[in-house]
C-alpha cells in the first residue's frame, strides 16, 4: 500500500506467487447511517448510498448537522482473472494481482465564512458536492497506472 498526498489517493495491491490465486470482493458500507442523537432534536445523523459500475464503487452522502456532503470512490482493477460488478460491490475471481485505488472528498472549505455563519445548515451551502472533484482525482491517478508508474 501507499498513500500519495500530492495525488490525494490511497493505493493497495494484492498479489500472490501463484497465477490466478487472487480472489476478493470489495463491498464497502457507510457506517452510522440514520440518526445518532447526542440529545433529542440535535439534527445529527448521516444518510448516503453505495453504488457500483464498471469496476468503480461510489459511496456518497451527507452528514446532516452541517450538511457536509461526502464522497468516496474506489477503483478495482485486475491483472488476469475476471471482474464482476454488482449494485454495490466489485468482485475479482482468479486474478494474478488486484489494484484498489481510493479517492475521497467533502464540500467542506476552511474559510472564514464557515465560522462566521450562525446557521449550521448554511455554513457549507455555497460549496458544491465533491463528486466531480473526487472523480477527477481518481481518474488522474488511474492515468499513472496506465503509464506503468504504479
Amino acid at each position: 500500500y501507499f498513500t500519495s498526498y500530492p495525488d490525494k489517493v490511497f493505493v493497495t495491491k494484492f498479489s500472490a506467487d501463484t497465477k490466478g490465486a487472487v480472489s476478493l470482493k470489495v463491498r464497502p458500507e457507510i457506517p452510522f447511517i440514520g440518526d445518532f442523537l447526542v440529545k433529542e432534536g440535535d439534527g445529527m445523523g448521516k444518510s448516503g448510498s453505495v453504488s457500483a459500475s464498471d469496476g468503480r464503487i461510489t459511496l456518497s452522502g451527507e452528514m446532516h448537522y452541517y450538511a457536509i456532503k461526502f464522497e468516496g470512490q474506489i477503483s478495482v482493477s485486475a491483472e488476469g482473472g475476471e471482474i464482476l460488478t454488482g449494485d454495490d460491490f466489485v468482485e475479482v475471481k482468479g486474478a494474478d494481482s488486484v489494484l484498489i485505488t481510493v479517492a475521497v472528498g467533502t464540500n467542506y472549505r476552511l474559510e472564514s465564512r464557515v465560522f462566521l455563519e450562525d446557521d449550521p445548515k448554511k455554513k457549507l451551502e455555497p460549496y458544491e458536492h465533491p463528486h466531480k472533484r473526487v472523480s477527477d482525482i481518481l481518474d488522474r491517478a488511474l492515468k499513472f497506472k496506465k503509464q506503468g508508474k504504479f
